[in-house]
């Protein structure tokens, strides 16, 4: 008598099954790691546009250069120059408002800074790239307990 076989054994059925299954693990893990890339490149480009419009509102308003020195993420007190009038000096603090308040509210435990050194002005922003939880203030970014940052520096 011979034997003959036909159709797949329940082993190999399972084989195939925890193959597929690990190739699907795989996938996912891509994707997440994509998503989780295409994030950062995100925040880091905000980060960017950010930076480009301070400085841009200093320059423009250069005679108050001074009123635009901030602490990281301190929102001065809110006023509209946008519905009025405002002096160089009250335009100085809405920039700053606004620009704390877009960067606290659009990056990940964002926030900017401005310091004076001479002529120039630093103007740093600091978030919480891989959402750690991170809170460290070293620019450029010392240990992985730091914020990361971008600086730029503007002669005014």
């Amino acid at each position: 008598m011979r034997n003959v076989q036909s159709g797949f054994s329940l082993i190999e059925v399972l084989v195939a099954a925890i193959v597929v299954a690990l190739g699907l693990l795989g996938l996912m893990s891509l994707q997440l790691g994509q998503i989780r890339n295409t994030s950062q490149a995100v925040d880091g480009s905000v980060a960017a546009i950010y930076l480009n419009d301070i400085a841009e509102r200093i320059r423009a308003n250069s005679a108050q250069s001074a009123l635009y020195l901030a602490s990281h993420a301190e929102l001065p007190a809110s006023i509209d120059c946008v519905c009025g009038p405002c002096t160089a000096a009250e335009m100085a603090q809405f920039d700053l408002y606004t620009w704390q308040n877009q960067l606290i509210n659009n990056l990940p435990s964002g926030g900017g800074e401005i310091t004076q050194a001479g002529s120039s002005i630093i103007i740093s922003i600091r978030w919480d790239q891989d959402l750690s939880g991170s809170a460290g203030e070293n620019c450029p970014v010392a240990s992985d307990d730091d914020l990361d940052c971008l600086t730029a520096t503007i002669s005014i």
